[in-house]
């Protein structure tokens, strides 16, 4: 039986909060308390001596800027040292990133000599930023030198935990230049200071001008949170004099992938397809921030609306429109290699809005500062448009101890807004490690940052992951963009003739115009549904994540993301979830249906995470853990006294659990998990990306080893941020040994799944 039907929605109905406990054993500190109070005492001489000879130009008053150093093995978020910097008033934590560390700098616990022994030479650390001034230091110093009993426990285990305190090197703070590097655009980020930002800011442009080289213009931005960041010229002789300044937490090269050349491999004389025939257009919108379009392109213009832009100052530059008439293009249609010439398109379930943000107003200092400032204005003000592309950004690969003010923009403006933004990943592929990396903004957390495929495998010319912290997998997807063999057909600003070209500028219109489609097509798929049932869906050749890959190759057609078969289901649930509960999402198997064979599971689970531009390490709020629980009878007994355990089928040995209770065994919580992960902090961040936004796993069972099968998700957060979570979790059944229908008892025995209403064309055409 071949039938097709909708997904299923409403999963949320069948949700319910759960109690869990969680104990964590506290690991033992790695020094000692007397031996830590004599580092730290040394430790603060030396800093308060440092900042003494630090010259009056590159301090800022009073206010002093340094660094908490954590061994390794504290690296959790329940190790913030806020008893430590919360013990004096004056000093505050202001930010932190990783800190890469040998082996023989951090103090030799086993775990650290068990590691060395088996070759492990180098360590993650936490480096926290801290802003107080000396007389808060020497109120530490009078701290440490007290009887150990009248210090509290955790002020105790802090101190043991912290391996040093120092200002940050000028090393750590430049960033991402090469030795070739003579002159250009750099983003500065300024420590937030107690004061206004803004006095900062005009302290730290004395002290360039006081350098007499020209840098230009200042252009700042001030976030929430009061850190700064300055778009400015700089030459290599301003950076060694402004690279000792205290407040200066990073410089970097702001080079911009600007809109490429189109190339055109050979497109010349290849006829364009015909126009579509139907010209309604689309109420379903995609917002592209690009060089603008060709105003009355046949192919375009009854699809598209060009936004008037006065904030650009600039006009229109052909190589500018070119890039964005074709970006359109692809949104609208795809690639055009499947439409043959002589034959029209068909009518595009989307349309287009166009935002030119390109040529900016001074070409000759290109500063992608303008075109942020025209999103964060756009995007607030367009409530109807959930869906933006981006096909340009800044050069080079992303850093992991910077975090860009583009990806922050775009990450807060999904998060605040509710929309996705889908951005290309970059060229550079063929370049050597790291300059191969993906490129700002596509490693932003909330959105899809993608990658292109050639047809067969990975396009050589696109950028490989790893992303940040809080969306390592990176590129999320791979969609098609084309190659030198095969390059990818596109709508050519000669209106008679198709373009051809490739690069993953093309393939993010492709995922954005679908992603458009499901949220538009679709009740019940907002944008984090939306992001989730594309990863879902994804094919990945060995069925995993990678670097190269992502989470694998789109699925282009819309209707098999909306679509079941009888041997499947596939149900959404959506919803929120406070930090530190639980909540479970039965995976709905009615009684009635007897399994047989294996049965496959499969989830994706996409969370929008509050973000901290002060924090590269801990830039995500939010997580979410989930565990699997194959068997909703199968529980762990335990007896206290002698701690023997064993699992008991609650059901159907029900008078053996009985009689284990009355003899003061004690019953979990929760049945038998098949996804525990007991395992160090460092070990979670890199294998299961503990704090990603995204998650997708699944399982094949044997059906006699289902039973009321279901999810738990586990809420957590950090950096003080305690709002609840929006979630979208996508889980699909798929049991093809299953005699029946799956889909339709399912439906039948669990009224309370619906099946998500899919729009007819006739409903998303704007009537003229």
């Amino acid at each position: 039986m071949n039938e097709r039907r909708p997904i299923l929605g409403n999963g949320e109905k069948l949700m319910s909060l759960i109690d869990r406990r969680y104990f964590v054993q506290p690991s033992e500190p790695p020094k000692e308390f007397e031996a830590a109070r004599v580092d730290m005492i040394r430790h603060i001489e030396q800093l308060k001596d440092g900042f003494e000879r630090i010259p009056d130009g590159l301090r800022y008053g009073d206010e002093f800027f340094y660094c908490l150093r954590a061994h390794p093995e504290a690296l959790a978020k329940s190790f913030d040292f806020s008893s430590f910097i919360g013990s004096v008033s004056g000093m505050r934590r202001i930010g932190a990133r990783a800190w890469n560390v040998s082996a023989k700098e951090v103090t030799q616990t086993n775990r650290v000599k068990k590691k060395t022994d088996r070759g492990v030479e180098g360590f993650v650390g936490k480096t926290i930023f801290v802003r107080s001034h000396i007389s808060a230091l020497n109120k530490i110093i009078a701290l440490l030198n007290e009887r150990e009993t009248e210090l509290t426990k955790a002020f105790i285990a802090d101190v043991c935990r912290i391996e040093h305190l120092d200002a940050l090197s000028s090393s750590e703070r430049v960033m991402g230049f090469d030795n070739d590097w003579k002159s250009g655009r750099v983003e500065i980020v300024l420590h937030p200071s107690e004061r206004e930002q803004k006095a900062l800011i005009e302290h730290f442009q004395t002290l360039v001008e006081s350098s007499g080289e020209d840098c230009g213009e200042l252009r700042p931005r001030i976030y929430e949170s009061n850190i700064a960041f300055i778009s400015m010229k700089a030459t290599r002789a301003l950076i060694d004099h402004i690279n000792e300044y205290n407040p200066l937490r990073s410089i970097r090269p702001l080079q911009i992938r600007s809109i490429p050349e189109m190339r055109d491999f050979g497109g010349a004389g290849i006829p364009a397809p015909l126009p579509p025939e139907a010209r309604g257009k689309s109420s379903i919108k995609v917002g592209v921030f690009d060089g603008g379009i060709k105003a009355g392109h046949p192919l375009l213009a009854p699809y598209c609306n060009e936004i008037g832009n006065p904030s650009v100052g600039s006009s229109p530059d052909n190589g500018a429109v070119a890039h964005g008439t074709a970006v359109a293009g692809a949104i609208l249609y795809g690639q055009l290699n499947k439409h043959a010439h002589g034959q029209p398109l068909p009518t595009p379930n989307v349309s287009v809005e166009s935002f030119r943000v390109f040529p900016l107003a001074d070409n000759g200092d290109i500063d992608l500062y303008e075109a942020i400032d025209l999103i964060e204005a756009v995007v607030p003000s367009r409530p109807d448009i959930k869906v933006y592309n981006l096909s340009f950004g800044p050069d080079g690969p992303i850093l992991d101890d910077s975090i860009s003010r583009f990806s922050y923009a775009l990450d807060n403006l999904a998060h605040t807004h509710n929309v996705l933004f889908v951005v290309a990943c970059g060229n550079a592929g063929e370049y050597g490690r790291p300059n191969n990396r993906i490129q700002s903004p596509s490693d932003m957390v909330n959105g899809l940052g993608v990658g292109a495929h050639d047809g067969k495998v990975k396009a050589s010319y696109s950028c490989c992951g790893p992303g940040r912290e809080g969306a390592k997998t990176k590129p999320d997807i791979l969609a098609f963009g084309g190659s030198n063999n095969e390059p990818m057909h596109l709508v050519s600003l000669d209106e008679k003739y198709r373009v051809l070209e490739m690069g993953t500028s093309f393939s993010a219109p492709i995922v954005a115009g679908l992603a458009a489609q499901l949220i538009g097509l679709a009740e019940r798929v907002d944008p984090l549904v939306a992001r989730a049932l594309i990863i879902h869906n994804a094919a990945h050749p060995e069925n995993g994540r990678c670097f190269d890959y992502g989470y694998g190759c789109i699925c282009e057609d819309v209707d098999l993301h909306l679509q079941c078969s009888d041997k499947t289901a596939t149900i959404l649930f959506q919803g929120t979830i406070t930090p530190k509960n639980n909540v479970k999402l039965p995976i709905p198997i009615p009684d009635v249906i007897t399994l047989s064979g294996k049965v496959d599971l499969k989830w994706t689970i996409a969370i929008e995470s509050a973000v901290n531009d002060l924090d590269s390490l801990e830039y995500t709020s939010h997580c979410i853990e989930e565990g699997f629980y194959p068997n909703g009878n199968l529980f762990k007994f335990t007896d206290p006294s002698t701690k023997a355990s064993e699992y008991v089928d609650v059901v159907n040995a029900k008078e053996h659990a009985r009689d284990l209770e009355k003899s003061g065994w004690k019953m979990s919580a929760l049945p038998k998990s098949e996804s525990g992960r007991h395992a160090t902090e460092e070990t979670l961040r890199k294998r299961d990306l503990k704090w990603d936004t995204i998650i997708r796993n699944g399982t094949r069972k044997l059906a006699r080893g289902l039973c009321n099968p279901a999810l738990v998700l586990h809420a957590m957060s950090r950096n003080g941020v305690d709002i609840p979570v929006r979630f979208g979790v996508v889980v699909t059944i798929s049991a093809p040994s299953y005699s029946g229908d799956i889909y339709n008892d399912i439906v039948t025995h669990i009224p309370q799944l619906v099946p998500v209403r899919v729009r007819a064309e006739n409903e998303i055409r704007i009537r003229s």
